[in-house]
């Protein structure tokens, strides 16, 4: 919450640098930009970058803006950094990589809860012979399966704060968007507690399920 109220805030400077930001992008071919609203008049609930294919099978770089974001030139410069990363051949690999294995990331729940059902099924075979990395197989894969969504998230933010600084961006301005950069980051934890929590559940399903057929 205090957060999204930062985000809120706005210095004449910073929607300056917003401006230009925005001007750079839609001077690029095939760019889709939502500020608050989308074209269909519906308020854009999420804030958010990537590609979009339209019916024709056309790829638009495309960044929606969140109503209460709209103004922040980290949060643009930080839905750039994925546009970056996902279009841009000489973008630096570890980003490129990162934005290619996210989809492991989006399904980090199923992945926790799956690892952590089989943990389950094979504790209630081998009951007190089972290994201590089998005990926490299904939370360490929860966590793993989160790494290439962090690694994302982190390198997009690196560009944003790269952009805002070539664009002329003061060093308190510089320090306020790195600090916004970091609490993002961090508030990826709670979906990783979420998985790791989804893991849990999966072992004790597969241990009660192991030990029905059993009887």
């Amino acid at each position: 919450k205090k957060l999204n109220r930062d985000l809120k805030k706005t210095s004449r400077e910073e929607k300056k640098i917003y401006r230009k930001l925005k001007s750079d992008f839609r001077k690029r071919k095939n760019t889709l930009l939502k500020e608050g609203i989308d074209y269909e008049g519906n308020i854009v609930e999420q804030t958010a970058g990537g590609l979009l294919k339209d019916s024709f099978g056309n790829k638009h770089k495309y960044i929606q803006i969140q109503g209460n974001n709209v103004g922040n030139a980290s949060v643009l410069g930080h839905e750039l950094g994925h546009i970056h990363y996902l279009t841009d051949k000489n973008a630096k690999k570890l980003g490129k990589y990162a934005h290619k294995l996210r989809g492991i990331s989006d399904n980090s729940t199923l992945i926790g809860f799956g690892t952590g059902f089989a943990s389950g099924i094979n504790s209630a075979k081998k009951e007190d012979k089972e290994s201590k990395l089998s005990r926490v197989s299904g939370g360490l894969t929860a966590v793993t399966s989160n790494i290439p969504r962090l690694i994302a998230e982190q390198q997009a933010s690196k560009y944003g704060y790269n952009l805002l600084k070539q664009s002329g961006a003061s060093k308190e301005h510089l320090s306020k968007a790195n600090k916004n950069y970091k609490r993002m980051l961090l508030t990826y934890g709670t979906g990783i507690l979420g998985d790791i929590g989804a893991a849990e559940l999966g072992r004790a399903a597969g241990k009660y399920i192991a030990k029905s057929e059993n009887k």
